[in-house]
């Protein structure tokens, strides 16, 4: 099934858009379509947790945003402890 997007464009950009579509063949809504596709897949390519390097980028980008330093493991034992006991049964 499809549905309609509707996006809003500067005149100046639509024409652009349309002028590139038309230089490659193809519509103005297929160019869009196929400029998004691209976007997407580059996007995913870029967020790959695939080599060390990538993996310490991570982790780097969440300490910039999680400025909050992480618990030891005495801390988490005593969280979770007190999760048991608090979600027990009667």
């Amino acid at each position: 099934m499809t549905e309609r997007l509707h996006i809003l464009v500067s005149a100046e950009d639509k024409e652009r858009y349309r002028r590139e579509a038309e230089r490659v063949g193809t519509s103005l809504g297929g160019w869009i379509r196929e400029a998004a596709e691209a976007y997407l897949a580059r996007s995913a390519e870029e967020h790959k947790l695939n080599s060390p390097e990538a993996l310490d980028e991570f982790f780097r980008q969440r300490d910039e945003v999680d400025q909050a330093p992480e618990p030891d493991w005495e801390e988490h034992r005593v969280v979770i402890k007190r999760s048991q006991v608090d979600g027990a049964l009667p």
